[in-house]
């Protein structure tokens, strides 16, 4: 298993954890030989948040490598349209 973070440079975010809401630094992501089923046939890319504790949350995603350019492309579309907002303005 590989593992990657990604700490934002400026504002923290949040996410919603069993528990309530968590203060979101960053991201941990995790390239995986296997799915949540275990099938090694399935690899994927889990994503956690990391708290302001600089702890992985309990909550993690996990995203098909058979689907990760179609997510990464659902992303960029997010903040081109947000972008975009910015120009009607």
């Amino acid at each position: 298993m590989l593992e990657e973070n990604l700490k934002f440079s400026e504002t923290p975010t949040c996410f919603l954890g069993r528990n309530g809401v968590f203060t979101c630094t960053g991201f941990t992501f995790y390239i995986y030989g296997k799915d949540c089923h275990g099938d090694p046939k399935q690899h994927s890319v889990w994503v956690s948040p990391i708290t302001s504790k600089d702890e992985e949350g309990r909550c993690r995603i996990e995203i098909p490598m058979s689907q990760l350019d179609e997510f990464i492309c659902r992303l960029k579309q997010a903040q081109f349209d947000y972008l975009k907002s910015f120009e009607r303005a």
